[in-house]
Formats: C-alpha cells, sequence, structure tokens
C-alpha cells in the first residue's frame, strides 16, 4: 500500500512540482523538539527462508489481511516433491513475536508458470508480491520473452511482458490479466515493458494497478482488461525523492530540491499543497518513508530525525511529530529498508542491524524487525 517513485502525472501532463497555480503552503505549527519517547521493545530476526548468505530478500514490510506486520515472498521449488512447484509464502509478525507462515496459490500458480514457459519464453518471475490498499493481496508476473532477432542457437534475452496476478486467499484462485504497456504516439509505438525495467507496484483502494519504470514514467491500467488509463511520462528535474505515501485520494511526496512535502490530487494529480516548514532543514536531510492506515487514512513519515503524521490534505497541511528528538540515533549504522505504524502508533522497521564488536573488532548483522512503541502507552 505504498512505497513509489514520485514520478506522476496524467495523460500528456507534466507535473514538475508544487510552488505554481494557487497551490498552498501551510504555516509552520509545531517545534522539532515535540514527540513522545519511542522505546525499542523488541528484535525479530527474519525467518532464514527469506535470507540468502545473511542478505534479506525481501524488502517491503506490509500487512497480511488482518493487519498484522508480514512480508511476502515468491518461491520456486519449496516442495521436495516437486523442484519446479510455485507458491507465494506470507510469514505473519503475530502479537506473541513469532513468525506465522502462510502458503498461497501453489496449484494454481504452478499450472499458470508451466503453461506460460510454452513458447519463445526465457524465464517467468514474479518481481513484486503486494497487498493492495484495497486489502486484496497481488502479485506481478514479469514475463521475459526471448528476442526473435537474436540467433536461434544463441538466445538472448529481449522484451517483457507484465502480468496482474490476484490470489484469492480462500480458494487459492489466481487470476492473470496482461498489462498493456504499449504506447502510441506521433505514428510512433514505445513498449514500456520493452525499454525499460519496472521499479515499483502497487494497486490503490479501488484496485486499479499501477506500475513504475526507471524511466521516471508510471502508468495505470484498467484490473480487469489491462487496458492503459493514464500514462505519465516524466518529469523533468528530479524533484521528488525515492518514495511517495497515500492518503485517500491523495499522493504525498517529499520534494528533496524544494526541501517540501507535497500534496497532489490522486485523481487529476494536480498539486493542492506544500509543507514542512515546521520540520528543521537539519531533520530533512535523511531518507524518508511513508506508511498509510486506510482505516481512517492517517498517514506518517519516517527518517532518522523522527516519526511524523500528517492530516487534513489540502489547505492546512501539517505535520505532528509523534516522537521525540535524537529517539532513533542508534540506527545511524543500520539498513533501514522499510517502515510500519501499527494500530497504536506502534512503530516497526525492517533493517539490517549493525553489531559491532568492541572486544574482537568485528562487525556482524542481523536482518529483521525492530518494534518500537510510545514509552506513554
Amino acid at each position: 500500500m505504498k512505497r513509489l517513485l514520485a514520478i506522476l502525472c496524467v495523460g500528456a501532463m507534466l507535473v514538475t512540482g508544487c510552488g505554481s497555480g494557487g497551490s498552498k503552503t501551510s504555516e509552520p505549527t509545531e517545534k522539532p523538539s515535540q514527540g513522545n519517547k519511542y522505546v525499542e521493545q523488541d528484535f525479530y530476526s527474519v525467518p532464514d527462508e527469506l535470507l540468502d548468505e545473511d542478505e534479506i530478500q525481501v524488502t517491503d514490510l506490509q500487512t497480511n489481511a488482518e493487519g498484522e506486520p508480514a512480508l511476502y515472498q515468491y518461491v520456486v521449488g519449496s516442495d521436495d516433491e516437486d523442484d519446479t512447484g510455485c507458491s507465494i509464502y506470507e510469514y505473519t509478525l503475530n502479537s506473541a513475536g513469532d513468525w506465522q507462515t502462510k502458503q498461497y496459490g501453489r496449484k494454481a500458480l504452478t499450472k499458470l508458470v508451466k503453461k506460460t514457459m510454452e513458447g519463445s519464453v526465457d524465464s517467468v518471475e514474479l518481481p513484486y508480491v503486494s497487498r493492495g490498499d484495497d486489502g486484496n493481496l497481488y502479485a506481478l508476473m514479469q514475463v521475459k520473452l526471448y528476442d526473435e532477432n537474436t540467433n536461434p542457437f544463441e538466445k538472448q534475452s529481449g522484451a517483457s511482458e507484465y502480468y496482474l496476478l490476484t490470489i484469492d486467499e480462500n480458494s487459492n484462485a489466481v487470476q492473470k490479466t496482461k498489462l498493456q504497456t504499449k504506447v502510441e504516439e506521433n505514428g510512433s509505438e514505445t513498449d514500456y515493458a520493452k525499454e525499460y525495467d519496472v521499479t515499483e507496484f502497487h494497486v490503490t483502494e479501488d484496485g486499479t494497478p499501477m506500475l513504475v519504470f526507471n524511466s521516471s514514467s508510471a502508468m495505470w491500467f484498467d484490473s480487469v482488461s489491462g487496458t492503459r488509463t493514464n500514462l505519465c511520462e516524466s518529469v523533468s528535474d528530479g524533484a521528488f525523492s525515492k518514495r511517495v505515501g497515500y492518503g485517500e485520494n491523495e499522493i504525498v511526496y517529499y520534494s528533496m530540491s524544494k526541501k517540501k512535502f507535497g500534496v497532489l490530487d490522486s485523481q487529476t494529480l494536480s498539486c493542492t499543497s506544500e509543507f514542512g516548514d515546521d520540520i528543521s532543514e537539519d531533520n530533512k536531510k535523511y531518507e524518508w518513508y511513508f506508511d498509510s492506515d486506510t482505516t481512517n487514512w492517517q498517514m506518517y513519515a519516517f527518517n532518522l530525525s523522527g516519526l511524523y503524521r500528517f492530516s487534513d490534505f489540502g489547505q492546512k497541511t501539517s505535520a505532528t511529530r509523534l516522537s521525540a528528538d535524537g529517539n532513533f540515533d542508534s540506527l545511524a549504522d543500520d539498513v533501514i529498508y522499510d517502515v510500519l505504524v501499527g494500530t497504536n502508533q506502534e512503530l516497526y522497521l525492517l533493517v539490517r542491524r549493525t553489531n559491532k564488536s568492541q572486544i574482537e573488532s568485528e562487525t556482524t548483522y542481523d536482518s529483521g524487525v525492530i518494534k518500537y512503541v510510545p514509552a506513554n502507552k
């Protein structure tokens, strides 16, 4: 329900950021020192199945259908009796601090992948498994085709095709929809799936799938027909950070060039406001991570300076600081992959933790989820 490159526009519209055309800038509303102290409650190492030589293979911290922290992984050959079987695994961190595992779609996915491999297909991958804003489970299937123009005895990968997979968690059925990524303009055709790589996959509250490419382009599709419904070709000045957050009808991003947060209407992608003057520049220098609570559309932003909550998108958006100064300084040597905020404002961070031994001068790493809770709750 999150995590897109903030390179977004509609049709031929070129979005170059907020700041003109009647956008509103909010007034400073709080001091950087405000907020509660967050206390580290526990560290939960990720299951060994998610590690490859101590490197975590899944970097999106999501939720399961019940709203608990969860990680999703696509696995081929996870059954001793069938090393070609395909499954999606859900690893849920329950209230007792244990990881519970569920398997989805094995029979349907195995059949689908094997059938897809027939013909001029090099490989089939599921690079993204995502819990949509609508609560359903989705995956993006990438089919890499052989380049038909190369020597048939020296086959090389060519174009890719992308399919939306909708996974029924009760019946384990899988529905496949091909996403139409070709664009015709001025008599020429560009296939974005052939020319570019997908860097982000997201499904909105109404079930609309969205792809972001490394060309700084974004596409929206009809979930039934796979027809492209909207296209953003580029944003020219690199004004956006790597991640965005989603409100019910808003997209929030951080502009590194302006050092402000911007709010875009998710339908028209017109700028509605800017905010962030109430956060010091020193606290805005770190990478931002966003999370949204789709039950009430509260949005949260986190970086090493603290945890913030956003509300009242539009005319007077402001940032409410939830954590105290210096609360997360101990994470400076760690790698933060993703952030999730719970129903009671508890904070979950998916990280690779750095452990430095002063005795042996040795550094080791642990991948897992850190849980922080407000000290006053």
